[in-house]
């Protein structure tokens, strides 16, 4: 007995079905799947937040590390760059102030931003924790940043390869706004 046209059919429909819904569950894929990408990123107990706008989502995942990611999709989870293809923002805390900002493209590789005169990486150099930290308290004690003339920080200047560029005193309440991830990103 030969079998229908339809009959034979049937396992074809079913193999592009198939191969359909895979398609569909692939492409709306959890935003958060990203940060794997950034090599520098502990993926140990993270804590993401998802932020949906008009335009798609902002991104931040905190670890127990004291290591802050952010970064943006699009409405169909695709990465958003911010500008000059940086793709993620990463901050990097010790104790309770800012350690660190790095800046990567879309495969994970340092990216300088020319914003910041082409700086993959910022550190940040505390040289007296004790006025900062009573420099914090008298900021965020106000309604509005309070200007310090004080130079109690360092930040430091790194390119995409690692080399250090150059290095800038700041003031505690520019630093304030770095700590605070207002500031430093592009």
């Amino acid at each position: 007995m030969k079998p229908s046209a339809r009959a034979s059919q049937k396992p074809i429909i079913l193999l592009i079905f198939s191969l359909l819904l895979i398609f569909l569950f692939d492409c709306s894929a959890d935003p958060t799947v990203y940060m794997q990408t950034v090599r520098g990123f502990h993926q140990t107990n993270v804590r993401p937040e998802i932020n949906p706008n008009d335009s798609g989502s902002e991104i931040i995942v905190r670890n127990t590390d004291k290591q802050v990611l952010y970064y943006k999709v699009d409405s169909d989870s695709n990465l958003i760059d911010f500008e000059d293809g940086v793709f993620f923002v990463q901050f990097d805390y010790e104790n309770e102030f800012l350690k660190s900002i790095s800046y990567f493209g879309k495969q994970g590789e340092l990216q300088g931003v020319l914003e910041f005169g082409d700086t993959a990486r910022m550190e940040f150099e505390i040289k007296d924790p004790n006025r900062l930290k009573t420099d914090f308290k008298k900021i965020e004690e106000q309604d509005k940043v309070q200007k310090f003339e004080n130079k109690t920080v360092i930040k430091k200047f790194y390119n995409a390869k690692g080399n250090f560029v150059s290095q800038l005193p700041i003031t505690s309440s520019e630093f304030w706004l770095y700590n605070k991830r207002i500031w430093g990103k592009p």
